[in-house]
């Protein structure tokens, strides 16, 4: 498969195994059957009824489904709404764990400011994180325990997250080969397809359309090491690869809103779920001079301005806090910061 430039994960979770991850490395893998059985008894979402399915035909066109049979070993089907899926059974139990992941070409969608610079940016959508915490509203989300509330974790360094999780399964016994790292691609799986001659078990990386919106990063276990999955198993698929706090941290749920996210050359914002106020002394340098060039840009909805008075008064303030903790000087007309 091609390989990614991913330039950013996340994944939902309770706030219990955020901390786990972020200070451990802690990750449960879970397999294509458990995602099967979770559609058929919580619906679909994160779950999935035709994951792993490897090809599909019209229940009625025999001939094919006799050749496509014939192609692997093991092969099963299942008919839904005169459609028969084929998967291999020996599929369903590979070791797998899934992400949101964002690709340098997912930010197509360009916004210029009035300066003409153009910014990339893109949008999760509300479902995604509906699906991801069982519809739990906000106000449900607040009854909860803490350790039990949705948040998401984020890693903004995917490349060395990769690299400690492979050289951990490294150790653990596993060869590189068999260590599958992808981004899903989606098709309409009811329109008939047929990618039983790709690799195996190739076909774990590839969804429904129907999901696309969840934009999934994938890593795969494909090993029949009985040896390293009865370790695995022993310990309900569960590792843990070292701290990760240098490159991970936990942010919090977005419940009833989209998520904006804009790329500035190596730099990603987040529209937040909900409003933060800090003391502008508390805020840190890099964050100043980002409300500083938001403030250039005239993005009155980033930082918080409404009228004129509003704006120069907020100049004022970033500028007096730059000085006094930076030695920082902001010459706007110019669009210039130098230390004096």
């Amino acid at each position: 498969m091609k390989q990614p430039n991913i330039i950013n994960l996340f994944r939902c979770t309770e706030r219990q195994y955020a901390e786990s991850f972020c200070e451990k490395g802690n990750m449960k893998f879970n397999t294509p059957g458990y995602w099967i059985e979770l559609e058929k008894e919580e619906g679909k979402g994160r779950g999935d009824l035709l994951e792993g399915v490897c090809a599909s035909v019209h229940k009625e066109d025999i001939p094919m489904l006799a050749q496509l049979k014939d192609i692997r070993e093991n092969i099963c089907g299942e008919t839904i709404d005169n459609i028969t899926y084929l998967r291999s059974k020996d599929i369903l139990e590979l070791p797998s764990y899934c992400f949101f992941g964002l690709d340098v070409k997912d930010f197509s969608d360009v916004k210029g400011d009035k300066y003409g610079q153009n910014k990339y940016q893109t949008t999760v959508i509300q479902q995604y994180f509906k699906d991801f915490s069982d519809n739990t509203t906000k106000e449900v989300a607040k009854e909860l325990p803490m350790h039990k509330q949705p948040v998401l974790v984020m890693i903004n360094n995917p490349n060395k997250f990769f690299e400690r999780l492979i050289n951990y399964l490294i150790e653990l016994g596993l060869k590189r080969e068999e260590i599958l790292i992808n981004p899903v691609e989606y098709i309409d799986k009811s329109k008939g397809f047929y990618s039983l001659k790709e690799l195996y078990p190739g076909e774990l990386f590839l969804k429904d359309s129907s999901f696309e919106y969840q934009r999934e990063v994938r890593v795969v276990i494909n090993t029949k090491n009985k040896e390293i999955l009865s370790k695995l198993s022993s310990n309900n698929n569960i590792i843990n690869i070292g701290d990760l706090s240098d490159i991970a941290n936990i942010e919090e749920f977005y419940y009833d809103k989209d998520m904006l996210i804009q790329k500035e050359e190596n730099t990603l914002i987040y529209l937040l779920p909900e409003e933060k106020v800090y003391p502008l002394d508390e805020v840190e340098k890099m964050d100043l001079l980002g409300i500083a060039q938001a403030i250039i840009s005239d993005e009155k909805d980033q930082c918080g301005y409404k009228t004129d008075e509003e704006k120069e008064a907020l100049m004022k303030n970033i500028e007096e806090v730059l000085m006094r903790n930076y030695n920082i000087e902001i010459l706007w007309e110019e669009c210039i910061a130098r230390h004096v």
